[in-house]
């Protein structure tokens, strides 16, 4: 059994921020929830989860994915069991930034694809002239 709740602070595009409290209970265990075929020692699980988010993602013009901007999230998971607490805490930070050179990336993979096949075509002459 669990009980979400989740607010959404701020969704004025391009940022946004929100936040949510979760928490299950889980009865009459075999195996640990989340992990394939790992025996429990304890029949009863309680787990709570708590995530913050905030980010700030621009694309250009015709972009399926975010290239600009930042995404942060914090987790805090905390699990309790035989009357322990097993505490977590994962700090995610990304940042984008578009290049100066636009073209920049399309050049160097082309040459890379250029030389590669180059080295196919000479290495592939070289065996057939050993076979010959």
């Amino acid at each position: 059994m669990s009980a979400k709740y989740y607010k959404l602070i701020n969704r004025f595009s391009p940022g946004k921020t929100d936040f949510y409290i979760k928490l299950t209970a889980y009865g009459d265990l075999e195996t640990l929830p989340f992990y394939q075929n790992i025996a429990s020692d304890y029949r009863n699980l309680y787990v709570g989860s708590l995530n913050f988010h905030k980010s700030y993602l621009r694309k250009s013009l015709g972009a399926i994915e975010p290239e600009q901007g930042y995404d942060w999230n914090v987790y805090a998971y905390t699990s309790f069991a035989k009357e322990s607490f097993y505490p977590q805490l994962i700090n995610n930070f990304d940042l984008g930034f578009l290049l100066p050179l636009r073209t920049l990336h399309y050049g160097s993979e082309h040459r890379s694809g250029n030389r590669l096949e180059n080295q196919i075509k000479q290495t592939l002459i070289f065996i057939l002239e050993d076979l010959e």
